[in-house]
């Protein structure tokens, strides 16, 4: 608050914090992409904007990627939308099964933590999913080379400033790190 000299009254130089929608129909879950007033999510967990300033979101029961363009469109980026699973492959073909976090790497590259597939995806420029780290659908904990690691239940992804990938491995109640 800045005083006002000489009224009886204050005012601030800044706005009133406020809390606003920014994309789902409505508070009841559905998978459906299009313009953000009417896009519908599903546990949208994890976020991150990519290069090209889009938000991505893992749509966590939906098992997909979502992409939500600067001018409000809603795309499924990756995953079915509709199907749970584990497959790797081009976007439209590829499967997740609950992802809940998402961080994107300085040349575009998303990393993706695959919660209930135990593993680290990542999916390409081109929108190609792969697998990073972890044996997919296979629990566990073991360090190592990333494709024999183990991983339970991660939820949480982050990148440090050398590019390596911070997974929060849930059912391990520990962090891990990933080099690619």
């Amino acid at each position: 608050m800045v005083p006002s000299h000489g009224r009886k009254r204050a005012r601030s130089d800044e706005a009133e914090p406020s809390v606003h929608t920014v994309a789902g129909a409505s508070r009841e879950k559905g998978y459906a992409d299009g313009p953000i007033s009417h896009a519908k999510f599903s546990c949208p967990r994890g976020l991150t904007l990519d290069i090209c300033g889009n938000l991505i979101v893992a749509d966590s029961d939906n098992h997909c990627l979502c992409k939500i363009t600067p001018d409000g469109l809603v795309s499924t980026l990756a995953g079915s939308g509709e199907q749970d699973g584990y497959v790797d492959g081009p976007a439209p073909d590829a499967r997740f099964n609950v992802p809940s976090g998402v961080v994107a790497a300085a040349d575009g590259t998303l990393f993706v933590a695959d919660f209930e597939n135990h593993c680290v995806r990542k999916v390409a420029l081109d929108g190609c999913a792969s697998t990073l780290a972890g044996v997919g659908e296979e629990e566990g904990y073991v360090d190592g080379p990333a494709l024999s690691s183990r991983f339970f239940c991660p939820c949480g992804i982050a990148m440090d400033v050398e590019g390596n990938v911070i997974v929060a491995d849930n059912g391990n109640h520990c962090l891990r790190k990933v080099t690619p």
